[in-house]
């Protein structure tokens, strides 16, 4: 047996992973294996994204959860799905848009939220931004980018839909070109220099990289003219959903659901760890490390990203049931006609883990942030804000259950400030099951 799996009880039946009673009791705790399970896992280690895998990787929390994980690079969603359509990949990380496209091709499940604030930026042309943008509100810059020159991933794929959604979003009509080939950092430079796009769909560390230099001292290339992951009220529902969820082929989850959970309740430990203030300097090593970027902006990258982590992994139904509305009305090639709600989608084992309130009852917010995994310092505030007050109720010392449904939920704990601290407050969004 390989010395990285030392850890080991859990077997495999022919009909797959049988838990002995002495395996796994809990999301946090994992027994050893007499055997592991292989799984390739179709993502991009660069992506700051990729964090809670990476971080399970280096550490090796897949061998703690029986698991040996192999990353299948890949740059696009066409990519992944070609991967999981082959079977060269087992599950994958994408978002709500990814996985409405891919499901009419491969039915697809979803089981755990790994990000709960959008994946996607928009970096445009600092040329194009001071001649064309710089000053305006949403949906005047809305009018103006759509007829420009727009970078994609690929056509068909989510950051096309992404596109079309802010535009439509802004009330505009997409009348110029998208442009396929935006997959790095270094392709967007070289399109932004040679003015064949004038503004691209990305992700992080692409879009500090071009906001901010492609090199340290370089001149910056792009402008962020505003913020999918912090909309302002004028920008559309559409594009405000959670990053990257996890999920595999329907077929293959229906054979290893056990596996999955297993997955689950690694990201749960491995999210918590990363957040865990003790371990900021290590992630921000692994983020030099996978996505080649200095010290400097790998603190800064940590400090914004590591709040949009989800530390349940509960998943964020009302999101799906928007998209896929929208999806069958704007575009119905790609979902083959089809309307996708969440029910076509999700499983979601994070139920389990946050306990359903009953109606009238009360968590505190001390019982939150502990559940979430929010360190609270001596002196830390824990604030609770809703979404949905419909549901649910917020004080100042907790939520309470209204009526039955699901209650969005986002819980901060701020500190006092002190020498040392990376960051004077964190976050955590989740939602609570109500029941009668």
């Amino acid at each position: 047996m390989n010395s990285r799996f030392k850890r080991a009880v859990l077997g495999l039946s022919a009909v797959g992973l049988v838990v002995a009673s002495s395996a796994i009791s809990s999301g946090a705790q994992a027994a050893a294996c007499t055997t592991t399970t292989k799984i390739n896992w179709a993502g991009q280690s660069s992506a700051i994204g990729g964090i809670p895998l990476n971080v399970a990787l280096k550490y090796d929390l897949d061998a703690k959860y029986c698991l040996d994980i192999s990353v299948v690079e890949v740059a696009s969603g066409s990519q992944i799905l070609a991967a999981i359509v082959g079977k060269t990949a087992d599950v994958t990380t994408g978002t709500i848009d990814n996985f409405m496209g891919w499901q009419s091709t491969k039915a697809m499940t979803v089981f755990r939220e790994v990000q709960t604030a959008p994946f996607f930026d928009v970096v445009v042309r600092k040329e194009y931004f001071d001649a064309n943008l710089k000053g305006k509100k949403f949906a005047d810059m809305m009018k103006a980018l759509a007829t420009g020159k727009l970078g994609i991933t690929a056509a068909g794929g989510a950051s096309e839909a992404t596109w079309k959604q802010l535009i439509s979003g802004g009330g505009a009509t997409l009348s110029g070109a998208l442009i396929p080939g935006s997959l790095s950092a270094a392709t967007i430079a070289a399109q932004f220099t040679a003015k064949s796009i004038d503004a691209a769909i990305t992700w992080e560390p692409n879009t500090t990289l071009l906001t901010e230099g492609i090199n340290d001292g370089d001149a910056p290339l792009g402008v962020m003219p505003f913020k999918l992951k912090e909309p302002t009220s004028d920008m559309p529902i559409e594009t405000n959903t959670p990053g990257l969820t996890l999920g595999a082929s329907t077929d293959w989850f229906v054979a290893n659901q056990a596996i999955a959970k297993q997955l689950d309740s690694m990201l749960d430990e491995s999210i918590a760890w990363a957040k865990s203030p003790k371990n900021f300097a290590k992630v921000v090593e692994l983020i030099q490390e996978k996505s080649k970027i200095s010290n400097t902006r790998a603190v800064s990258l940590a400090k914004r990203y590591l709040n949009y982590f989800n530390s349940t992994g509960s998943i964020n139904r009302k999101a799906w049931d928007t998209t896929g509305p929208w999806f069958a009305a704007n575009l119905p090639a790609v979902v083959k006609n089809n309307t996708y709600t969440s029910a076509n989608f999700v499983y979601d084992f994070s139920e389990r883990q946050l306990k359903a309130l009953k109606v009238k009852k009360s968590y505190t917010n001390a019982e939150l942030a502990k559940a979430l995994n929010l360190v609270v310092r001596p002196g830390s505030s824990v604030a609770v804000t809703t979404t949905t007050k419909d549901v649910c109720t917020v004080s100042k010392t907790g939520v309470t259950a209204k009526k039955e449904g699901t209650c969005d939920l986002t819980v901060t704990v701020t500190d006092k400030k002190a020498a040392g601290q990376q960051s004077a407050s964190r976050f955590a969004r989740t939602f609570l099951i109500i029941k009668k």
